[in-house]
């Protein structure tokens, strides 16, 4: 019931749907970028692109080793069938993970050459950190302005970035910080509060997707930083 739930209420949801991003300190406490890569949050958005019981069969498999007639019995599916979800599960993780892993400094730096494009109003420089396949996929949860569809393709994203960039720039300020582990970009508007978060999957040395989560309800454990204003621009 409950993984039905689950279904019922994403099917429901309103644009893109993205998951929680998590600040560095509801991290376990020896968690390290090397052991626990797998949270990044390109990595949690991918499972997210799995159907409710596939997932849950996948993280079981894999995070717990949990047998797979425990997994039937579980999912009240049935064993072949929890055989086959998990290696739908594998082959789609496999096909949408990145093929080079970049080391978190790499991506601090991505993020920083991102960052300094949008406030030059630079679009070479900001179609020259993305892939050719890149997308980008931004939940505001219908509850404020986001993109409704993903959007394809570096001219057409560097154009919305820089547009929405113009128009409301000013209001926010933004710094590359830890979240789920690895560096992502989190924006503060004027007064401090959270406006948004922005993480990125590299691949090598160009960008191949873009995350926004602008839900107000999936920020609130993102602290606030009330001295940026005065820090960053």
């Amino acid at each position: 019931p409950r993984l039905r739930r689950a279904a019922s209420e994403r099917a429901a949801y309103v644009g893109p749907w993205l998951p929680e991003p998590l600040p560095a300190d509801v991290l376990p406490p020896d968690h390290t970028l090397e052991r626990n890569a797998d949270l990044s949050y390109s990595f949690v958005a991918l499972l997210e692109r799995l159907g409710p019981e596939e997932r849950a069969a996948f993280l079981l498999r894999e995070l717990f080793d949990v047998p797979y007639a425990d997994l039937a019995a579980l999912l009240g599916k049935s064993e072949p069938m929890c055989r086959q979800m998990v290696h739908r599960a594998h082959e789609r993780v496999r096909h949408g993970r990145p093929r080079r892993v970049v080391p978190p400094e790499v991506q601090h730096r991505f993020l920083d050459r991102f960052l300094a494009a949008l406030h030059r109003d630079d679009p070479d420089a900001l179609l020259s950190l993305f892939a050719e396949t890149v997308t980008f996929t931004s939940d505001g949860g219908n509850k404020v302005h986001a993109a409704r569809k993903v959007l394809e393709g570096p001219a057409r994203i560097a154009r919305f970035l820089l547009t929405v960039h113009r128009k409301f720039g000013a209001a926010y300020r933004s710094t590359v910080e830890p979240i789920n582990g690895h560096p992502a970009v989190v924006s503060y508007w004027l007064d401090g509060s959270v406006h948004g978060v922005t993480a990125v999957t590299l691949d090598g040395d160009r960008i191949t997707a873009i995350y926004r989560i602008l839900n107000p309800d999936k920020l609130r454990n993102l602290p606030p930083r009330p001295t940026l204003a005065h820090t960053a621009s």
